[in-house]
């Protein structure tokens, strides 16, 4: 599909490509219901009406993909729930936009189509409200020197048995620098800079690499981008890289002992998994911890230097390779953001009875 080529695959993770392409599914079966010819309407129009996509956002709360109900009390069983049905509204909104700007064809393509009606701001009415579901936040520091602590290859509490330096470079790495999984994952060796006083890992976007031999390959979602290292995690990549990352025919820089092969996403998850039993804050320990602890740190920094709101998410959108403008650093650093919040608050009330 060229939607899938052009658009998702330049910027998603297969499990997000494939999850849009499901909600897309969605769109077709629900056209092959209601006899309606999708991708000729598209091209040659015409365009779908505000009443056809309030109908189909309808059929995603029912969840009947699959078969035609002809009465029924209640929703299907396999129907999506919650934030995915918006997110499945999101995805089909996209996908209908980038066709009606990119693929009409002859008078259709000259019509200029009504801001309020396009699938965007239709489909966007029919987003079910969101509840009230919690930041995740990072882990405690306690936490955080806990884990740190267990995974030095000489602690006496490391659950692993081998690869204990490299699985130590992950953690610093992850923990010092805010990268996600995916982005860890697909650094190469010649990534990490690690010329005296230039200690710095480079975020880089590789799509359908065909030195990638993992069939969950990683794609990073964010933009490229620089990071700066300490000496310390410096040391600590050099010495994993030459003495314990053994001979290999790619680049990538964390990889399996046993086979010589790029380190699976399901390994990086594993990593973290046998950390839980450390210490009791880290008994839900993901990967993605590692980058919400990452900003918390980074956010509580900013503020202690006196630094701007705006300039704060400006910095975070840079080091986490967000787009400019974007909010996410508002839950990335939930956990700092509180902890702020509750300081100025009880100085505010502090104050207000002072004579």
């Amino acid at each position: 599909m060229r939607y899938v080529v052009l658009v998702l695959r330049q910027k998603n993770q297969w499990r997000t490509i494939d999850a849009t392409l499901r909600a897309i599914r969605w769109l077709y079966v629900w056209c092959i219901e209601k006899e309606i010819d999708l991708e000729n309407r598209l091209r040659y129009g015409p365009e779908l009406t505000s009443f056809d996509l309030a109908s189909f956002a309808q059929y995603i709360r029912m969840g009947r993909p699959d078969t035609k109900v002809v009465a029924s009390l209640g929703r299907n069983e396999n129907a999506p729930l919650g934030a995915t049905i918006n997110r499945t509204l999101d995805w089909v909104a996209a996908f209908l936009t980038w066709a009606m700007e990119t693929q009409r064809r002859g008078e259709f393509a000259k019509k200029v189509l009504s801001p309020g009606a396009t699938p965007a701001v239709v489909l966007g009415r029919q987003r079910l409200p969101k509840g009230a579901v919690p930041y995740k936040k990072g882990i405690s520091e306690t936490g955080f020197i806990a884990l740190m602590d267990a995974a030095k290859p000489s602690a006496k509490n490391n659950p692993f048995l081998k690869n204990k330096l490299r699985n130590y470079a992950i953690l610093r790495l992850m923990f010092e620098t805010g990268l996600r999984r995916g982005e860890c994952a697909a650094l190469y060796v010649s990534d990490v800079e690690t010329r005296a006083g230039q200690y710095t890992v480079s975020i880089f976007r590789r799509p359908d690499n065909p030195l990638d031999s993992r069939v969950d390959a990683p794609t990073p979602k964010t933009l490229e981008r620089v990071i700066p290292i300490t000496e310390d995690l410096a040391r600590i990549i050099i010495e994993y890289t030459v003495s314990h990352r053994g001979r290999t025919r790619h680049p990538y820089l964390f990889t399996s002992r046993k086979r010589g092969t790029p380190l699976g996403m399901d390994a990086y998850n594993h990593i973290f998994e046998m950390f839980r039993g450390v210490h009791p804050d880290l008994a839900k320990l993901t990967s993605h911890d590692a980058r919400r602890t990452f900003n918390d740190r980074f956010f509580r920094k900013l503020s202690e230097a006196n630094v701007d709101p705006d300039s704060i998410a400006s910095l975070q959108n840079y080091i986490c390779g967000w787009t400019v403008g974007s909010h996410q650093g508002q839950g990335y650093a939930r956990g700092a953001i509180e902890a702020k919040a509750m300081e100025i608050a009880k100085q505010l009330q502090g104050e207000l009875y002072k004579v």
